[in-house]
């Protein structure tokens, strides 16, 4: 049975976190099916008007209603299409001369998540001591803390690398923790020593 129940728990967890993608994906993915529905069917794009056909085809409105070239994609994403084509959003597509102030206005965003990235890195040596209805118990940071670094890893590299970097600010404060963890530490200091996360040197308490 002990074999069993770790087991039936991983499962567990896993179609739960399944479930949760689909549900949390399922609005981008029905509006994206939508646009392919009306533009990229012949039955129905002869009923759209010439100007909503002009923001989906390159060769904009002329009378009749080509098909636009996205729907031939792999994957068809009308949203791809108008960030590449009107927006001018790609991989290092934002890399020019005119851009530098953008970058500027990115900047401290930028070097905070580094920061936290960092100190995150730092703590995850550390140890603390959780309270819970069972009794104290030893957490290591580094199991905690791994997901949310791997997320805003993935969210700075996407920011500056692929989109308008100015958005990089509410882009990373409205999806990120870390941010306000670590922005909250030197008031936690002030406030109390004894609530600062424990540094790098801070070994493990010795069991009991």
């Amino acid at each position: 049975i002990k074999l069993r129940l770790p087991m039936r728990s991983l499962w567990s967890s896993l179609l739960t976190f399944c479930a949760q993608c689909l549900v949390s994906a399922s609005p981008f993915v029905l509006f994206q099916w939508y646009g392919y529905y009306l533009y990229c069917q012949s039955d129905n794009i002869q009923s759209q008007s010439s100007e909503s056909v002009a923001l989906l085809t390159p060769e904009g409105a002329g009378g009749t209603h080509p098909v636009p070239v996205w729907c031939d994609w792999r994957v068809p994403l009308p949203y791809s299409h108008i960030q590449s084509h009107y927006w001018d959003v790609g991989l290092l597509r934002y890399y020019r001369l005119k851009q530098v102030p953008n970058f500027l206005l990115a900047a401290p965003a930028v070097a905070l998540g580094a920061y936290c990235l960092w100190r995150s890195r730092d703590l995850s040596r550390g140890h603390v001591t959780s309270k819970g209805t069972c009794g104290d118990s030893v957490v290591d940071l580094r199991v905690r803390l791994l997901p949310y670094s791997l997320h805003l890893v993935f969210l700075l590299l996407v920011g500056v690398l692929t989109m308008h970097v100015q958005v990089v600010t509410r882009f990373i404060f409205s999806s990120s923790p870390l941010l306000y963890w670590f922005s909250a530490e030197p008031i936690l200091h002030t406030i109390s020593p004894s609530l600062s996360p424990p540094s790098s040197s801070s070994s493990p308490p010795s069991p009991s």
